[in-house]
């Protein structure tokens, strides 16, 4: 008979992470991925965890064969390591024991008090918490390894792993050169996209110094993306082909699929939005571009279907993106998806369906994420609420995006101005 008495474990570190069972047994966790699978389930409170959130958290830029075979490998080594009985595989998903309980060193204040639901995201960022204070080099590597993971938290909390980590880095260690690659990305998410220009400006420099294509590709990336928000979409053009031809003899086709993707968006931004959607899906049907990578990539290419008025294939898209934002807790990947869902309920007329899209997307900007989108927000609620017959609430939303694109020196490109046309809101 199945004992019901709660089991405690605990996670410590030690150079090293290691776990000691309720009788004191002490078990090393030699993997990094493993101890990250222990954290995501424990933070589940005894809920299945489907095996593609698990994958989506621990190998997001890995092919979908990849990621299963890791998935199924980490199980088995957790199994292993805790008892069959403690770890239960099922159709929904995996999950452990109810009477499993771990006390862990790695959990923050705030994961001790919320005793709900913690999504992915917010495990990862929690994990990150505890290895700026134990193990910088760590959570550094283990950043630039799970870049859009990273990204799904808010600014300051990328910050704040910044400032803790940063000065126990040994002087000199490569993985130095991602830290302007890293304060670049709080800039960019909240008022400062010319200080993030230069950040990554400065980190492509560094990686192509130091021969990390990873960090030179990935910067040339978020530097044009800066350019495209400034509208300087010729520039945006011009780093992206330096990129292009400063990497051209490497295999790499992860390289190649950044700088195809880039150069999509410039296209859709200049108003030609067919062969844009056609770069994007060409990185986007890529395998190594990771659940994460893939999702934001096509729930781009659905955002810009509804916005150009095209409701039934921009729904066909979103499908799958929404979902992996839901399970995620990704906040680029939803507001995307909302975004893109505010636009296909205009199309179909329904502005009150709309309007609740482009609140729920202004809710996330209010919680202290990214400024750009809160402007999308204002200026697709403006639409709504004029459709609804709101004309002077619309004017006011209007006023309001505008105040933050001058603030944020964000001019309006051929493709916010045709989001914007049926009010000419942006002549």
């Amino acid at each position: 008979m199945a004992t019901t008495e709660p089991e405690l474990w605990r996670l410590t570190y030690d150079s090293g992470f290691n776990l000691k069972s309720p009788n004191g047994e002490t078990i090393k966790l030699r993997y990094k991925k493993l101890h990250e699978l222990l954290l995501i389930l424990a933070n589940d409170n005894a809920q299945f965890v489907s095996r593609a959130e698990i994958a989506c958290t621990l190998w997001p830029e890995a092919s979908a064969h990849k990621q299963e075979v890791n998935v199924r490998q980490a199980i088995f080594q957790l199994k292993a390591a805790l008892g069959n009985h403690l770890v239960q595989v099922a159709s929904g998903g995996i999950r452990l024991a109810p009477t499993f309980k771990l006390n862990s060193d790695i959990e923050t204040e705030q994961d001790n008090e919320q005793k709900g639901h913690i999504q992915p995201v917010q495990a990862f960022h929690s994990m990150l918490a505890w290895m700026a204070e134990w193990d910088p080099l760590q959570m550094l590597d283990l950043m630039r390894s799970n870049i859009e993971m990273s990204l799904g938290a808010p600014p300051d909390q990328i910050q704040k792993l910044l400032i803790t980590a940063i000065p126990r880095l040994p002087v000199g260690h490569d993985l130095q050169g991602w830290v302007p690659f890293w304060r670049g990305q709080t800039r960019l998410m909240s008022e400062d996209i010319v200080s993030a220009r230069h950040l990554f400006s400065s980190a492509a420099e560094e990686g192509l110094k130091c021969g990390d294509y990873t960090l030179f590709s990935s910067s040339v990336l978020w530097l044009g993306s800066s350019e495209i928000l400034l509208t300087r979409l010729d520039a945006a053009r011009r780093v992206a082909k330096e990129g292009q031809q400063a990497l051209s003899g490497l295999t790499d086709s992860s390289v190649g699929i950044r700088f195809k993707h880039l150069l999509g968006t410039i296209m859709i931004h200049q108003g030609h939005l067919n062969e844009g959607l056609r770069l994007l899906e060409e990185a986007g049907n890529d395998s190594e571009g990771g659940i994460l990578g893939r999702a934001i990539n096509q729930g781009l290419r659905g955002l810009y279907l509804a916005c150009a008025g095209k409701p039934n294939a921009a729904r066909l898209l979103l499908e799958r993106p929404s979902l992996i934002g839901s399970e995620s807790g990704h906040f680029r990947l939803q507001s995307i998806c909302e975004l893109a869902e505010g636009h296909i309920a205009l199309s179909e007329r329904s502005g009150e369906q709309a309007l609740r899209a482009f609140k729920q997307l202004l809710s996330y900007s209010a919680s202290g994420k990214e400024t750009h989108f809160e402007i999308y927000a204002r200026e697709a609620s403006a639409l709504a609420l004029w459709q609804l017959g709101e004309r002077q609430e619309a004017l006011n939303q209007i006023s309001s995006a505008r105040d933050l694109r001058r603030r944020l020196h964000m001019s309006y490109t051929d493709w916010d101005k045709m989001r914007l046309k049926p009010l000419a809101l942006a002549s």
